[in-house]
């Protein structure tokens, strides 16, 4: 059972494309947003003057030499598509079955560009509130940007039928 704290570990690295260091943008007014992605500096109002960077260490998912995934949720910040950079070997010889992923617009289509390589599919992921449902959905259109469903943060899977 994968959910006993014996299958699971942590470390402590960014997951990027290669090994190595990277600047981590802190924002000191809010407690999450932290990024190695200066661009989400530029679009997210959450840094002000007194945030700070610091210098930390990064790996690639294929330094791992992870086998047999069967999901993946990825929330990291901007580096998303960083991250998916560093897991083609991974994803090439043991692809995950489902992933789960936060894309803002963005950043969305490149994202979806390469992870199509590994998915054949992707859906977006909201949630009915007044039902308590989650609902996957082909795309977000104007009938979900209402009171009646949560559709942030824009949440999406990508899975393959053939796994």
């Amino acid at each position: 059972n994968f959910l006993f704290e014996e299958n699971i570990e942590t470390s402590n690295y960014a997951l990027s494309s290669s090994n190595g260091q990277a600047e981590l943008i802190i924002s000191t007014s809010h407690s999450q947003g932290h990024t190695l992605n200066e661009l989400w500096k530029q679009k997210f109002n959450v840094y002000d003057n007194t945030q700070k960077t610091i210098t930390i260490e990064t790996r690639s998912l294929d330094s791992f030499n992870f086998e047999n995934i069967d999901f993946m949720k990825i929330d990291i910040e901007g580096s998303e598509l960083e991250f998916l950079k560093g897991a083609e070997k991974t994803f090439t010889n043991s692809c995950p079955k489902i992933i789960q992923v936060e894309l803002y617009d963005f950043q969305k289509d490149d994202f979806i560009e390469l992870a199509h390589k590994y998915f054949h599919f992707h859906k977006r992921v909201i949630v009915d509130l007044e039902n308590n449902k989650i609902m996957i959905i082909d795309e977000l259109v104007e009938n979900y940007r209402n009171k009646k469903y949560l559709y942030m943060p824009p949440t999406y899977i990508f899975y393959d039928d053939n796994r």
